[in-house]
């Protein structure tokens, strides 16, 4: 009988469901600039420096950390532009000026791609439409009712994860956040990069 010898090498490159990385997880979502106090002492600029928005600093603080939101007339979309990443974050320059922006249809990924409830993560280690299963999300029931697969994808890069191995998940809403936080309560996960189909979730 002939034995076949697989370099382990191999194992790691084509069986990549057994490989579970260890991951500290957070959340992210879109804000709306009508649940903050009016104002207009920041200025929402592209990365070019051209205006789009005039709001208060704390609308503009949030929107910069989430990475998109909508603004007082609930139609307008900013989403951060190609110009912001991990090594380069939104921060205020000159005191009140965020160039960072582009408006947007929706919430975008770092492809200009769609956001998915419950389905996109965002990542700076793992390579953009990895999908994998995060074992702590199999049969978990979502805020509305439904049960999570555990399939998630790898749909924006992060620009507030400072360190490796670390997703953070879209949660498309903060009470969508506060109840994945209060029912889950996650903050470190196992991740499998594997082939898997990602569910449609009620939001």
């Amino acid at each position: 009988m002939k034995h076949i010898i697989i370099p382990i090498f191999l194992i790691f490159v084509f069986g990549q469901a057994a490989i579970s990385v260890r991951q500290k997880l957070t959340y992210y979502w879109v804000v709306h600039e009508n649940e903050f106090p009016i104002g207009s002492d920041a200025n929402l600029n592209s990365c070019s420096g051209q205006n789009l928005a005039k709001s208060s600093k704390t609308f503009a603080n949030r929107i910069a950390l989430e990475g998109s939101g909508f603004l007082r007339d609930e139609t307008t979309v900013l989403n951060l532009g190609s110009c912001i990443s991990d090594s380069r974050p939104c921060k205020a320059t000159g005191g009140n000026n965020y160039n960072c922006f582009e408006k947007t249809d929706a919430p975008i990924g770092s492809n200009d791609n769609p956001l998915i409830p419950y389905v996109s993560i965002a990542s700076n280690d793992l390579r953009f439409g990895t999908t994998g299963i995060v074992q702590e999300f199999v049969n978990k029931k979502t805020p509305q009712g439904e049960t999570h697969n555990g399939c998630v994808r790898v749909d924006d890069s992060c620009s507030t994860c400072n360190q490796k191995d670390w997703i953070d998940f879209y949660a498309l809403s903060e009470a969508n956040y506060e109840w994945f936080d209060s029912h889950w309560g996650l903050s470190n996960v196992n991740f499998n990069a594997q082939s898997c189909t990602p569910l449609k979730y009620r939001t």
